[in-house]
This record gives structure tokens, sequence and C-alpha cells, in this order.
């Protein structure tokens, strides 16, 4: 019986984010684009917050993979949804009147901005990860003869930062299936997400003029 509950809550997760996703709340007031940016990821902390106070520990320890799986999924959901946010962000942005120091800050900044969500947001995965089943998840600390370490927002925060640029210090080390799994997706994401910045940055600094000569054309042929 409850296979079926976890089930049902996994379907409507992802009907929630599709619906958010698809919504054409996005093109309203940004107060419409933030309640539609963080409603799935709310759902499912909510969801999970009601499962750990209705059913005793004895009853969820068996599906705590499904745990495993729907947080994950819960929170990589975010992801969509954050680069569909900047990007209706950057479209609103209006340049044409823009000098070039403007324009080179602002880029700088959108691409610090999109790095650093990144690393937050693994960050916070393995934050939920470690709280989950911190005996068989978490990080090997060199230091410490490569015992478990208590993980704290400062060490996933770091550890995040080191495995999204693939540095490799070795001065601590993922264990446990699911933490080196979203180490995997992380440095595979930190690949994606160079690609991502610089179609927005080329689309932050170039689309004006396409839309420009475009119209140059149009005249031409009137």
């Amino acid at each position: 019986m409850l296979y079926f509950f976890f089930l049902f809550t996994f379907v409507l997760l992802i009907s929630i984010w599709w619906f958010s996703f698809t919504s054409q709340y996005w093109y309203k007031n940004l107060a419409y684009q933030l309640i539609v940016f963080i409603l799935p990821i709310i759902f499912g902390l909510f969801t999970l917050v009601i499962i750990s106070n209705i059913f005793p520990l004895e009853i969820i320890k068996p599906y705590k993979y499904f745990i495993y799986v729907y947080s994950s999924i819960n929170l990589l959901l975010l992801i969509p949804q954050w680069y569909k946010f900047a990007w209706i962000q950057i479209q609103k942005v209006q340049v044409k009147k823009w000098n070039d120091n403007y324009k080179f800050t602002f880029t700088v900044f959108l691409a610090v901005l999109m790095v650093f969500a990144m690393v937050v947001f693994f960050a916070l995965f393995y934050l939920l990860i470690y709280s989950i089943d911190g005996n068989t998840q978490g990080l090997l600390g060199a230091l410490s003869g490569y015992q478990p370490i208590k993980l704290d927002f400062a060490n996933s925060l770091y550890f995040s930062f080191v495995t999204y640029f693939t540095l490799g210090y070795g001065d601590l080390v993922p264990y446990g299936v699911w933490m080196r799994t979203f180490v995997f997706l992380e440095c595979l994401s930190s690949v994606l997400n160079t690609g991502i910045i610089a179609i927005y940055v080329y689309n932050f600094l170039f689309s004006h003029r396409k839309e420009d000569l475009k119209s140059k054309i149009e005249k031409k042929t009137n």
C-alpha cells in the first residue's frame, strides 16, 4: 500500500513540475515567476516532511531508496527551472543603449551567477543525501585518515566547488552510491552549464543586432 502512495507522490511531483515549466505565468511579473520557479521543490519538500512525520521510521526504512530517488529528482528539477528563469530575465534586458563596459560587466556577472547557482544546488544535494543516510553516504577526510567527516554546508559547498571545476585535490573523497552518482552528475553538469552560459551570453550580446539587421533588410525589400 505504501508503495502505491510513494508512486503517486512521484507522478504528482513530475506533473506539478511540468505544469510549472510550461506555465504562462513565467511571462507575467516577477512574483508569478518566483512562484512557478519554486513550486515543484516546495511540493517535494512538503511531501518529504509529511512522510517523515506520519510514518514511523521502521516503515519508511525499507523504502529509503525511493526517498533517495524522490529527493534527488525533486532537487534536480530545480535546474531546468533555474535555466528558464534566467533565460526569461535575459530576454527582458534591453541592451541597445548600453555601452561596452556595462555589457561586459553584466556578462561576467551572469556567468559567475550561473556557475555559483550550480555549485550551490549540488552542495544542497550532498547535504540532503548526508541528512537522509549519513552512515552509508558522505565524505571521507584525508586529514582524518580517510574517516567519515561531519558534512556541514561549508564542507559541502567547498566539495561542490572542487567537483564542479574538476580540481580533484583529494582532501575529501565521496563514499556511497548516491554520493558518487551526484559527483558524476555535477561533473557532467559543469560541461553542459558552460555551453548553456555561452548560449545565454551570445543571446544577451547579439540578439538585438539580429533584430536590427532583420529590420534593415525588411526596409530595403519594401
